[in-house]
C-alpha cells in the first residue's frame, strides 16, 4: 500500500488548486498597481503642466529668464520628469532647459541635443493673455521629458513580491497539508496496513493503535475499532477451531490406536486399499506374518500374484465396491 502516493494525491490538488487562485489574484494585484501607478503618473504630469502654464506665461512675456529658473527647478526634483525645455514661439531656439541626471544632479543647457526625439514627452503651447487687447498669443513652448523608471522598478518589484509571496504560501500549505495527512490519513491507514497484513499471514498479535479510535469520531476512526473488532472475532475463531481441531485429531488418533491395537489383537491380518488397490495402512504385525512382506503403499494384485485377468476382474470388482 503506497501510504505516501496518497499524500501526494491528496496535497497536490490542493497546491495547484491555490496556486493557480494565487496567480489569479496575483494578476488581478499586478494590474491593479500598475493602473494605479499609470493613474497618479499622468495626475503629477498634468498638475506639472498646469502649474507652468500658469506661471511661466508673464515671465516669458517680460523675458524674465532667471524668475524661470526656480520654478522649473521645482518642478523636476520630482522622479517623474528628467528634462524641462522652454523653446521661443517658433521653436527655434530654447530659451531655458534644465535636465537631471542619474545621481540627481541638475544640468542647464541650450543645446538642442538634450530633446531627445525617441523619449516620451508632453509638449504644451504657453499662451500669454494681453489684459489691454484681451487676445491670447503663444509666447513660449514647454517640453516635458518624462521618466517612468520608478513605474518599471515598482511594478518588478511588485512582480518578485507575487511570486514570493505565492511560493511561501504554497510551501506553507504543502507543510501544513503534510502534517495535517500524515497525523490523520496516512499515519492511521500505515498502522491499519500493518495490523491486516498480519492478519492475511494469520498472525492476530497486533492492533490499531487506541490513540487513532479515541480521538473524534471520522472515517478513519471507525475503520480503525472495525479492524480491532475483526482482528478479536478472528483471533477467538481461530483459536476455537485449532483447539477442536486439535481435540478432534486427538479423538481420531486415539480411536485409530485402540482399533490398531484390537486388531492386532486378532490371530487375523487385515489391510485397508484405495480404490486402485493400493494398501494405505500401517499394517499389524500379524499382517506381515501371513504375507511375509510390509503390504504398504503395494498394490493387493501384487500381493497375491494375480494374473491378468485376475486383476482385471479383482479390478472392476473393487470398482463397483
Amino acid at each position: 500500500m503506497n501510504i505516501y502516493g496518497l499524500q501526494k494525491k491528496i496535497t497536490l490538488p490542493v497546491l495547484l488548486t491555490t496556486s493557480l487562485i494565487l496567480a489569479v489574484y496575483g494578476f488581478y494585484s499586478y494590474e491593479k498597481r500598475e493602473k494605479y501607478l499609470q493613474a497618479q503618473f499622468e495626475q503629477t504630469i498634468n498638475n506639472v503642466r498646469a502649474r507652468l502654464l500658469k506661471s511661466l506665461p508673464s515671465l516669458i512675456f517680460s523675458e524674465d529668464i532667471e524668475a524661470i529658473h526656480p520654478i522649473v527647478e521645482a518642478e523636476i526634483k520630482g522622479k517623474e520628469i528628467f528634462t524641462v525645455a522652454i523653446l521661443d514661439e517658433d521653436r527655434k531656439e530654447i530659451l531655458f532647459a534644465i535636465s537631471k541626471g542619474a545621481n540627481g544632479e541638475l544640468t542647464q543647457s541650450k543645446d538642442f541635443s538634450i530633446l531627445e526625439k525617441n523619449k516620451e514627452r508632453v509638449v504644451d503651447a504657453i499662451f500669454f493673455k494681453d489684459e489691454f487687447r484681451k487676445e491670447k498669443e503663444i509666447v513660449a513652448w514647454s517640453i516635458l521629458y518624462l521618466n517612468k523608471d520608478h513605474i518599471e522598478r515598482e511594478l518588478k518589484y511588485e512582480i518578485y513580491t507575487i511570486i514570493l509571496t505565492i511560493f511561501l504560501l504554497d510551501l506553507s500549505i504543502v507543510f501544513i497539508m503534510s502534517l495535517i495527512v500524515n497525523r490523520f490519513i496516512v499515519h492511521p491507514l500505515q498502522d491499519i496496513s500493518e495490523v491486516t497484513k498480519k492478519i492475511s499471514k494469520s498472525d492476530f498479535s497486533k492492533r490499531v493503535h487506541k490513540k487513532y479510535i479515541l480521538r473524534s469520531q471520522d472515517e478513519i476512526t471507525s475503520l480503525s475499532h472495525y479492524i480491532n473488532q475483526m482482528t478479536d472475532t478472528m483471533e477467538s475463531l481461530t483459536t476455537n477451531l485449532k483447539n477442536e481441531v486439535d481435540a478432534q485429531t486427538k479423538e481420531i488418533k486415539l480411536q485409530n490406536t485402540s482399533f490398531t491395537n484390537l486388531l492386532s489383537n486378532l490371530d487375523q491380518g487385515f489391510i485397508i486399499m484405495d480404490f486402485k488397490g493400493e494398501v494405505i495402512n500401517d499394517p499389524t504385525q500379524k499382517t506381515i506374518e501371513i504375507l511375509g512382506i510390509n503390504p504398504k503403499n503395494r498394490n493387493v494384485t501384487n500381493l497375491f500374484k494375480l494374473n491378468n485377468t485376475e486383476k482385471v476382474t479383482f479390478l472392476k470388482w473393487l470398482g463397483h465396491v
